[in-house]
């Protein structure tokens, strides 16, 4: 026999129907629900509150667009610094390891450093 019930039975039987607590409205609970949620045109204007706070605080939305471009400049001047600064260490450091390839690991005094290598 199967566990399922057709939906006209669960009608009848009552089974999942929840018991109703005193004289509680249930259209009084979509109503306090209603009650806490904003508006679109609340959000949007907190919205736009908060974006004319952020503008105001934030330089970024001050500079013209003149200055915006050297900024810009700037940045891309330093990351371009910045990778040039990487690529001649790696091409250092691929030197320094063909050189010890060739005449072996480091000496050293020390035999600590030693036991490293």
């Amino acid at each position: 026999m199967p566990d399922f019930v057709k939906e006209n039975e669960l009608v009848k039987s009552g089974v999942g129907e929840q018991p109703r607590q005193g004289n509680a409205d249930p259209e009084e609970g979509l109503a306090e629900e209603n009650e806490e949620r904003k508006t679109l045109r609340d959000q949007l204007k907190e919205s736009r509150e908060y974006q004319e706070n952020l503008e105001s605080r934030n330089s970024s939305y001050k500079l013209d667009e003149k200055s915006a471009r050297f900024y810009d400049q700037l940045k891309t001047k330093a990351k371009e610094d910045e990778m040039k600064a990487k690529d001649e260490e790696k091409e250092q450091l691929v030197e320094v390891q063909g050189l010890e390839k060739k005449s072996g690991p480091a000496k050293s005094n020390n035999p600590h450093w030693q036991s490293l290598f």
